[in-house]
């Protein structure tokens, strides 16, 4: 599964190969930070790789301008439009398929475990107890919480509360529920921690039945699972 994907990223259209993430030593290309030909050379866009030069693939003594020229061009027909704001790095080495996937393996395990670890912190703060306000992840919350829930009225109603609908065939753990008293309605809330969240996330829709009457937020989907279909999704109740 990993050395499928690790190939299927040397090929793909959509970045340049290597990717910054999976370059070995990268260091941002500055006056006071000369380039050699020993090393190779990249440019990112909006945090994608779009070019890449590999290392001793230059004559020495090549000026790095001119190889900056080459990724200039290589990043304008990989996106097929004109790229003003590049930022370089140049680089040791691509990293092997045996580093990346012990790369995905170490970034996985302590993500579940940040993941858990904010759960606790938000489970806590819902149930007015002590947590680790000052942690940058606790921000997001408090200002969801000021921008969406106070402003409505909106308050805690429960927390990890276990469902099971044997009739639906549905299971599964809620993390949080509000009540709306304006609306009436209690609002299924869950918590995650994802960088992917801002580009998952595609507003609202109807959930598959039977809870073809209650709204999802589509990308986010979690609280409810279905383990016929293997299928799950998070809800808003109307």
């Amino acid at each position: 599964m990993a050395r499928s994907a690790i190939q299927g990223m040397n090929t793909s259209r959509s970045q340049a190969w290597p990717r910054i993430e999976y370059a070995c030593d990268p260091i941002e290309l500055t006056e006071d930070r000369p380039w050699s030909v020993e090393r190779g050379l990249l440019a990112t866009c909006d945090g994608k790789t779009v070019a890449a030069v590999p290392p001793h693939s230059m004559v020495p003594g090549t000026p790095v301008a001119s190889v900056m020229d080459i990724l200039r061009g290589n990043a304008r027909l990989m996106r097929n439009t004109a790229i003003d704001d590049l930022e370089f790095h140049t680089f040791a080495r691509a990293m092997t398929n045996d580093e990346i996937a012990s790369k995905w393996s170490r970034d996985g395990m302590r993500a579940s475990h940040m993941g858990t670890d904010r759960h606790y912190l938000a489970e806590c703060f819902f149930n007015g107890l002590p947590h680790r306000w000052w942690e940058p992840d606790m921000e997001v919350l408090y200002r969801f919480c000021r921008e969406h829930l106070i402003p409505r009225g909106i308050v805690a109603y429960n927390t990890e509360k276990e469902i099971v609908c044997r009739d639906a065939n549905v299971a599964g753990s809620i993390d949080l529920i509000v009540w709306d008293a304006r609306r009436q309605v209690h609002h299924i809330i869950d918590f995650k921690r994802s960088n992917k969240l801002r580009s998952q996330l595609r507003g609202y829709g109807k959930m598959a039945a039977p809870f073809a009457h209650l709204d999802n937020c589509k990308g986010a989907g979690y609280a409810l699972q279905s383990p016929s279909t293997s299928s799950s999704s998070s809800a808003t109740t109307d």
